[in-house]
């Protein structure tokens, strides 16, 4: 009988706080997966004048608050106003860890150090082409080079190298999550990844 893994992953408790000072919303989730428990911590940051803020728990929302806690079924979140005008955007960034606030913080200063919202992008592509470039493929059909270049993006996006961020391993052992369908992709993602990346698939299976 078919047993789909979401139905095995259980919300137990989190908690989510803001200061509008810094535009800052920080929080964490406690889940259980079979007999498995982890917490899930993330950092945001909002770059723009915060106008207003809140909560909201159950479906209610409380105007000012700064700090929600709920448990099991119960929705909670926290949101911010700003004083936009017509087509103006605010910027968010969020960070995530499996260890800390100060870990998801740690991350959130790392991958944006003070960049803007297009010098992220313009450095992402820059990155991914350096990545998809690996293996050249010559074709007049512009349909296949885009078929090639979408399959080596999607190859290579999971799993994620999560090395120093596991919640009881030493900082220094290999950690790599979020591994897609794992016994599919041994037959297939792995040894294109043996040719491509040797680094990864040794510290993969070192994880």
């Amino acid at each position: 009988q078919e047993c789909p893994w979401w139905k095995h992953k259980v919300f137990e408790e989190g908690e989510v706080g803001l200061d509008p000072a810094k535009a800052t919303i920080e929080g964490w989730s406690r889940y259980k997966e079979g007999d498995r428990p982890y917490t899930v911590y993330f950092s945001a940051k909002f770059i723009g004048k915060v106008a207003r803020h809140g909560v909201w728990e159950g479906g209610v929302l409380m105007h000012s608050r700064a700090k929600s806690r709920h448990s099991q079924t119960e929705q909670m979140g926290a949101y911010f106003g700003f004083p936009t005008e017509e087509g103006q955007t605010v910027e968010f960034r969020v960070a995530v860890s499996l260890q800390s606030f100060a870990k998801a913080r740690q991350y959130l200063d790392r991958e944006s150090q003070g960049r803007s919202f297009d010098q992220q992008v313009a450095r992402t592509r820059s990155l991914w082409n350096a990545r998809l470039a690996s293996l050249e493929f010559k074709t007049p059909d512009p349909r296949l080079r885009t078929m090639l270049a979408t399959s080596l993006y999607r190859a290579q996006v999971m799993p994620r190298d999560r090395t120093g961020d596991h919640p009881t391993w030493p900082d220094s052992a290999q950690f790599w999550d979020d591994h897609y369908c794992l016994w599919d992709t041994f037959r297939t993602k792995y040894p294109l990844m043996t040719l491509l990346d040797p680094p990864m698939v040794r510290d993969s299976v070192m994880s």
